[in-house]
């Protein structure tokens, strides 16, 4: 079976798939970042819990940002492989009960495990930056710019 590659940029925006803005790049790479400088090491796996209701940061340049890359990596859009390469488990959690922590709907979620504890991470994505909502349930209200 032959894969089908898009072949100009108005069959990618009429297939339905949003193209990340490079604001959005930009904080997913320094989300992934700032999780390695918090947890002072890289983690071992990240659950990203995709939603219908909340607005993410790009998941490739989430993992970028944990494998230290910069926005402007040539090899940004290879990240999941070489996170995987790297050791890192990244996986997608199509539905997640928003009811199980008690969290807003409206914060976009990841389970981050690092040196055997798990770390539940709530961040809303905003205009041109983030916010670290809560880690574990206990409010942080983090500016990430």
């Amino acid at each position: 079976m032959k894969k089908h590659t898009p072949k100009s940029v108005f069959e990618i925006i009429s297939s339905g798939v949003k193209i990340p803005s490079l604001i959005e790049v930009e904080l997913g790479v320094k989300l992934g970042r700032w999780l390695v400088e918090y947890l002072d090491e890289t983690p071992e796996s990240i659950d990203i819990y995709r939603t219908p209701l909340t607005q993410r940061v790009p998941d490739f340049a989430l993992a970028a940002g944990v494998l230290q890359f910069e926005a402007d990596h040539p090899n940004i859009h290879e990240a999941f492989q070489l996170a995987y390469q790297a050791g890192i488990e990244v996986a997608f959690i199509n539905a997640v009960s928003t009811n199980d922590d008690g969290l807003n709907q409206n914060w976009a979620k990841l389970r981050v495990t690092s040196a055997a504890q798990i770390y539940r991470i709530s961040y809303q994505l905003l205009e041109d930056y983030l916010v670290i909502v809560s880690i574990n349930d206990q409010l942080l209200n983090l500016t990430v710019k």
